[in-house]
Parts: structure tokens; sequence; C-alpha cells
């Protein structure tokens, strides 16, 4: 879906009430649509963290001498302004963003390796959801970590609404309306039918995002062999 598709329906719907747009049939943003890209990066980040809409996975290297690893930028190979030991591997022109919300499974030649089993030899542990514990790290052995992928965000200062791809499933543009919308209203205090319009929609992306979970649109599910549910991260 592309940006502009979004903020189109934005600007004719459920923020054509407000001084924010123009009174103009282009539908246009005062200040342009840098004054709405903020909501937008979070209703993406809301809506990817209440249904699993999104998996990646990035590989890490280990080291002897390094027991526990985080899936955090400072430690991918394409970070070249971090002195940090580099254990993620990914390249400038595939890099790691960082966007992990949940480590989801681990695997060794293609074999999924249980997690949080403290009963095989050489147990891997999830402390957090974005962190490895191995108990017995093998140097230079290299295994790859899937997890549960937050949207990127948009780059508010370089963007292009008629060429920037929003990588989502159509049947999520509703609640992410309302998230906006929700937002949005804060800042322009309005009341209809007896509501604070802020509210109203805030309980419109509520409803929606649990009519998406009860017809079943998004397996939320994993197929990963852990026991994070013992560890209070399920």
């Amino acid at each position: 879906m592309l940006l502009k598709e979004l903020i189109r329906q934005l600007v004719f719907g459920e923020l054509s009430t407000l001084a924010l747009v123009e009174d103009n049939d282009l539908g246009e943003l005062q200040g342009g649509y840098e004054a709405i890209m903020p909501h937008i990066n979070l209703a993406l980040s809301s809506v990817h963290k209440r249904l699993h809409l999104r998996e990646e996975s990035v590989t890490l290297r280990q080291s002897a001498s390094i027991n526990k690893y985080f899936l955090s930028t400072k430690y991918a190979v394409s970070n070249t302004g971090s002195a940090a030991s580099k254990y993620l591997i990914d390249s400038a022109g595939d890099p790691f963003l960082g966007n992990s919300l949940k480590i989801i499974g681990i695997e060794l030649d293609g074999v999924k390796i249980p997690l949080n089993d403290r009963s095989i030899d050489n147990p891997i542990l999830l402390p957090t959801p974005n962190s490895i514990r191995i108990v017995k790290p093998v140097e230079g052995q290299e295994v790859v970590v899937t997890f549960r992928a937050d949207h990127p965000n948009v780059d508010v200062l370089t963007f292009d609404p008629d060429t920037e791809e929003l990588d989502i499933p159509d049947f999520v543009l509703e609640p992410m309306l309302y998230f906006i919308a929700s937002r949005v209203h804060a800042s322009y205090p309005s009341i209809s039918e007896g509501m604070d319009d802020s509210y109203k929609y805030r309980q419109k992306y509520e409803a929606a995002m649990k009519e998406i979970s009860d017809h079943g649109l998004v397996d939320t599910s994993s197929n990963s062999n852990n026991k994070l549910e013992i560890n209070g991260w399920a």
C-alpha cells in the first residue's frame, strides 16, 4: 500500500473536520504531511505489536568469550559507527534494522533448537524478549535467529508519499486510521454526539483490532519450540 493512499483516507475521512486539513479539494495538510508522520509510525508499530504480521531473521555468530547476545543494531556488522563486538552478521545492502519485537526461534544448521530448556547439555536461554544467553558458546558457530518484527519507521525527513510503500495487509488499514485519528484529535479537542472524538476513535481502534482477531485473519500462535510462557514473556 502506498503511503499516499493512507494519508488520502485520513484527510478526506477521519481528519477532514479538523483545522489541520486545508479547506480545498486536494485535502492538503497545514505544515505538510510531516505533521502526521509520527502518528503514522506509532500506528504501524501498534498494529505490529498487537498482531503477528511480520517475521524476519538474522545470523548470529558466537564468540567463546560472550555468553549474552542482544538483538541491537549496536552489534550489527553493518554498523560501522559502533565499536562494540559485531556478532550480528548482516550487510550494508541488507542491514539488520533493530526492529525485533520478540525472538521466536533459533536454528543451527537448519534444525530448531529448544529454547529455555535447562535439561539439555548446552541450553540457550531467553532472559528477555530480545536477548539470548548461551551457556557454552562455540567460537565461530553461527545460528539463525527468527523474530517477530516491527514495521520499519518511515523517515519523516526523506519520505516521498507518492513512492513510499507500507508493507501491511489491507485489513489493518481501518484500525490504523482509527489509531491515527485518536492521536490527532487529542491535539484538536472536539466533541461530537456527547463523546470526545479522540476517545471515540480509540474505541473504534480496539473494536477493529478485536474483529481481526475474532475472524482469525492473523495467526497469533508461534511455531517456536520454546518455554517463554514459564518466564512470563508469552
